[in-house]
Formats: C-alpha cells, sequence, structure tokens
C-alpha cells in the first residue's frame, strides 16, 4: 500500500496528536515504579515506546527504523493488550497480591502466543 504524501506541517501535527502524546504515559509509570510495581512498571514503559514508535513512524511516513511500522504496531498491540489485562485484573480488587500476578502473567503469556 503506497502511502500519501503530506506536508511539513500536517506530519507536525500528526507526531504531536499521535506520538508525543503517548508521553502522558511516563508519570504513571513512574508513580508504579515508586509504588514497587515493577511488572505493570515494564509493561507501561513497554507500551510507550512502542506506540511513540509506532506512531512516529506512521506520522513522518518513515518505514523502518529498527524494525519496521508494522511490527512496531504489533508490539504496540501486545502492550496495550498487556495493559488492559492490568487494568482489569487490578479491578478485581483480589485480596492476595500473587493472584494479581499470576492472572497478569498469564494473560501476557496468552497474549504474545495469539
Amino acid at each position: 500500500m503506497e502511502k500519501s504524501i503530506h506536508s511539513f506541517t500536517e506530519k507536525t501535527v500528526m507526531v504531536i496528536l499521535t506520538a508525543i502524546s503517548n508521553f502522558w504515559g511516563i508519570p504513571g509509570t513512574i508513580g508504579l515504579f515508586a509504588k514497587k510495581e515493577y511488572y505493570i512498571a515494564c509493561i507501561g514503559c513497554f507500551t510507550v515506546v512502542c506506540s511513540f514508535m509506532y506512531h512516529l513512524l506512521d506520522a513522518i511516513q518513515l518505514d523502518i527504523f529498527f524494525i519496521d511500522e508494522g511490527h512496531w504496531h504489533r508490539l504496540d498491540n501486545v502492550g496495550s493488550i498487556a495493559s488492559f489485562i492490568s487494568l482489569v485484573v487490578f479491578l478485581m480488587d483480589n485480596k492476595d497480591p500473587k493472584v494479581d500476578e499470576k492472572l497478569n502473567y498469564i494473560g501476557l503469556f496468552i497474549t504474545l502466543i495469539v
């Protein structure tokens, strides 16, 4: 599929709206590290980086940066799904943190396999 050609201004706006806006996840990730929620913090870092890279490459219409745009997109999807799994596990309000940990890892495993 051929990409359309956009002006510098359009590309700049798209970078700001779709790529740089991912940095709003950084304060939450720092807070999770401070609370020693390392699994969720790492998933957050992974998601912020992959989502930023995918949206940046898409906005500036660059095909490859280490890996191609399609692979960044797949990694972004894995991070997003893992983040939603962590949210759902958190909303379960389980009494035992080990149950939360197991559910998060099972969810990540299934996501990676699928």
